[in-house]
């Protein structure tokens, strides 16, 4: 299955750190999204409706900005994601180019707590160099070919 690239709204996407913790990317309807999260046999639509029915709240979110984290991004971070979100939407100046951390678990969630739908994207999209609690940018065109803004 492929699906074409989720302009204008917030497609919600997975991705693993080299620790196996969980991060929501949020694309703001223009960031960069993996090809390999828009095509073949792991296509999920629903991301964020799937984490909310299959997944318990367990951990305290974090916002990294408290003036701009959004409700929905605090309850995907109690969900034990990191959530970075493609705020270059709202810059006029001063692009960051990458994802950026927006809210975070106290308690990180792993690959293995994750449903079966969600493990089989997460496997095209692991960030092996990187880790989600050290990083306030992930710049995923450096990761993977994307479709969708860049700037």
């Amino acid at each position: 299955m492929t699906i074409d690239y989720p302009w204008e709204y917030d497609f919600v996407w997975l991705g693993a750190d080299r620790r196996g913790q969980v991060a929501a990317f949020v694309s703001a309807g223009v960031g960069p999204v993996p090809t390999s999260v828009l095509e073949g046999p792991t296509v999920v639509e629903d991301t964020e409706g799937l984490l909310r029915d299959t997944l318990i709240a367990t951990s305290v979110a974090q916002p990294v900005h408290v003036d701009t984290s959004a409700a929905s991004f605090d309850e995907l971070a109690q969900l034990g994601l990191y959530v970075f979100d493609w705020t270059d939407v709202q810059r006029t100046h001063g692009f960051a180019r990458a994802y950026e951390k927006v809210s975070y678990p106290l308690s990180p969630v792993t690959l293995d707590r994750l449903p079966a739908a969600l493990k089989a994207q997460l496997v095209i999209t692991g960030f092996d160099s990187a880790a989600f609690d050290e990083v306030d940018y992930v710049d995923v065109a450096a990761y993977f070919p994307c479709l969708g803004a860049t700037a």
